[in-house]
């Protein structure tokens, strides 16, 4: 795996927990994950997932002692408002999200929703891996239709053009088994992608990566798929339509 794309912390970071036996069964996802198989631009975030019910709290618990015995500042980066909605049901936030700055270096440990768990296999090693270039691009698929965040969009770009996925696979993506979610379809991720208004908090993406298209360059290269695809589908519609009108003959 290439670090050589990853902030320095982060690169500090990543090697430590890398070798933590705490974080067997866990699979390091979105960004950083993306960047080490690429080393397409920069990335900052330690993005972690347990495909599991709920988290392995004692394990968490060991872990951030090692880490600070190490010399590592951890800090709790809990969503306050999060934590008490949790709180008021009956439920604890850390059994299924934990968020720390670890060296400053934003790193997140959760346990997926079922739509997010069907994109990612669970884990059986003994230390964390990486997740694999078609679990990435099945996850940003998923964030593109839940989310409008320009890195995302990035991610999808240069998946397309230079690593042999195509509409096939995008489609695949949401058609998966676990996705309950009605919003999270394919219409609603091309929608996001060809209009190109990413949110208010979007960090940007332009800094982290040389020559970089633009938002609008994006959402022509998401609107030419877009088409495409309406167009594959209308003709598969078509032909499934004549083959059943030669059935009932």
């Amino acid at each position: 795996m290439d670090t050589s794309k990853l902030a320095p912390e982060t690169r500090r970071v990543w090697e430590f927990l890398s070798s933590q036996p705490a974080l067997g069964g866990f699979v390091l996802i979105g960004g950083t994950a993306l960047t080490m198989h690429l080393a397409h631009r920069v990335s900052e975030d330690l993005d972690f997932i347990n495909v599991a019910d709920k988290l392995p709290r004692s394990a968490l618990n060991g872990l951030v002692r090692i880490l600070e015995r190490s010399g590592f500042t951890v800090v709790r980066d809990d969503n306050q408002a999060a934590y008490d909605e949790f709180l008021i049901a009956g439920q604890s936030l850390h059994d299924y999200q934990q968020n720390f700055l670890i060296n400053g270096v934003k790193v997140n440990f959760f346990a997926p929703n079922p739509d997010l768990a069907g994109m990612v296999e669970s884990s059986s090693a003994s230390l964390v891996r990486v997740a694999t270039l078609p679990e990435l691009f099945r996850t940003k698929a998923l964030a593109s239709a839940n989310r409008c965040v320009s890195r995302d969009w990035i991610d999808l770009y240069v998946l397309f053009r230079g690593h042999r996925f195509a509409l096939h696979d995008f489609h695949e993506a949401f058609q998966r088994p676990g996705i309950s979610n009605p919003k999270l379809s394919i219409s609603q991720a091309f929608q996001n992608l060809c209009r190109g208004v990413k949110s208010v908090t979007d960090p940007g993406y332009e800094t982290l990566m040389p020559d970089a298209p633009t938002l609008a360059e994006m959402a022509a290269f998401f609107t030419q798929l877009r088409d495409k695809y309406q167009t594959e589908q209308a003709r598969l519609a078509f032909q499934q339509k004549g083959s059943g009108s030669k059935e009932n003959r």
